[in-house]
């Protein structure tokens, strides 16, 4: 991740947010832009392999510029602009796994890449709010960044089918994987024991 120390802290943020048209987006539009982003944000951090270190990831590319714990967050993470210093600073809830822990920075980081955008990009629609649309695209984003799907097939391709595996070699919970893995229709109904 050396390669773009030297970029300026903002250059990555305008790069990912130039990728997204500034209109109002479909469904299939918003995960495909968040998927792009999350595409794009692995290649410049020339990151070829799971696990993703999201955490050192965000701080290094500039896109936070402190992650931090804080016991009295109620939700799992919010991100906040420091207006005083000019920078976004992500709040995690403490109480989480490294592994969901670092889903929440990048479900975070995307909420920070719509900044001021999400009310053009994710008009209600007729089963979903924009809160709701907000919040299903971040966690798409985190998703597509932790389990990209590119990396997700190309395991499961070669004979890495074990979900608990998988999800140890990601760093994800197995959860996680499991839906992504059903996301991506990788499972037969059949394949997995519920």
């Amino acid at each position: 991740m050396e390669e773009y120390r030297s970029l300026p802290k903002t250059h990555i943020t305008v790069v990912l947010r130039g990728l997204v048209p500034f209109r109002r987006l479909t469904y299939q539009e918003a995960l495909y832009y968040a998927e792009q982003q999350a595409m794009v944000l692995l290649r410049l951090a020339r990151m070829h392999e799971p696990p993703v270190p999201v955490e050192r990831l965000v701080l290094e590319a500039g896109l936070a510029a402190e992650i931090r714990d804080d016991p009295p967050v109620a939700a799992p993470g919010t991100s906040s602009f420091n207006q005083s210093r000019g920078e976004w600073v992500i709040t995690i809830n403490p109480d989480q796994q490294q592994a969901t822990r670092e889903f929440v920075i990048a479900h975070e980081v995307k909420h920070i890449l719509d900044d001021g955008f999400g009310p053009t990009l994710y008009r209600p629609v007729d089963i979903m709010t924009s809160a709701q649309r907000k919040e299903y695209v971040a966690d798409y984003f985190a998703a597509c960044l932790t389990m990209p799907r590119l990396w997700v097939e190309r395991a499961w391709r070669r004979g890495h089918q074990d979900i608990d595996t998988l999800a140890e070699q990601f760093g994800v919970l197995p959860a996680c994987m499991w839906l992504r893995l059903e996301a991506l229709r990788l499972l037969q109904n059949d394949d997995v024991d519920l």
